[in-house]
């Protein structure tokens, strides 16, 4: 099944209105659904950052003081509800130990066998640890980097700098401002975990 956890990020693009979707609002995310007309299934936080009374109806209250963020309880929730894939949404921006906790909260994912990936108007971000295919869309640029220390055997087909069986490492960003020659690309991974970002052109950069 698949879940959207709407985070307290920067408001930002919103999941599509799917029966099939289950909906979490995380904190200052539920603001969010509210002003997008986005009843979510259930909310979860400890409600330090919305301004809107919380549904206690379909609301989980957390304490302030806590191991996991807001948004890692709602991932964690999800998966004991058998998420098989969880998009994360106004994960991006805001304060920046957040959104690095967010790019861990997909490492907790991956490490369960479930799909997650964090949407943005700009960009989509996930984690690879064998091989995948990535559709162009309306991406300028497709961007790697080695999120554990190092990544050998690693191999992109279909784009403008393809490579066979390299090494990356966390310590240099090699795989940086990538483009697709063809539709979509091919990537893989023999061991490591990849961080893979697909990002739309900004002429301000």
């Amino acid at each position: 099944m698949k879940y959207a956890v709407v985070c307290g990020g920067v408001k930002d693009v919103m999941p599509h209105s799917d029966p099939d979707l289950f909906i979490i609002a995380c904190d200052r995310g539920y603001d969010y659904c509210l002003e997008m007309g986005i009843v979510p299934d259930l909310v979860v936080g400890d409600f330090d950052s919305s301004s809107s009374e919380i549904p206690l109806e379909k609301a989980i209250v957390l304490p302030h003081e806590k191991d996991d963020t807001d948004t890692l309880y709602a991932v964690r929730l999800a998966i004991e509800k058998g998420a098989s894939e969880i998009e994360l949404y106004c994960a991006m921006g805001g304060r920046p130990d957040h959104q690095f906790a967010n790019f861990q909260v997909m490492e907790f994912c991956l490490e369960r066998k479930v799909s997650c990936l964090i949407k943005s108007s700009a960009s989509s971000i996930f984690l690879c640890d064998s091989n995948c295919t990535i559709k162009k869309e309306n991406y300028t640029y497709l961007s790697i980097f080695s999120w554990t220390d190092k990544c050998s055997g690693v191999s992109i087909k279909g784009a403008k700098y393809c490579i066979e069986d390299a090494e990356l490492y966390s310590s240099y960003p090699l795989g940086i401002s990538n483009e697709w020659e063809d539709d979509q690309v091919s990537l893989s991974v023999g061991k490591g975990i990849l961080l893979v970002m697909c990002v739309m052109n900004d002429n301000k950069l």
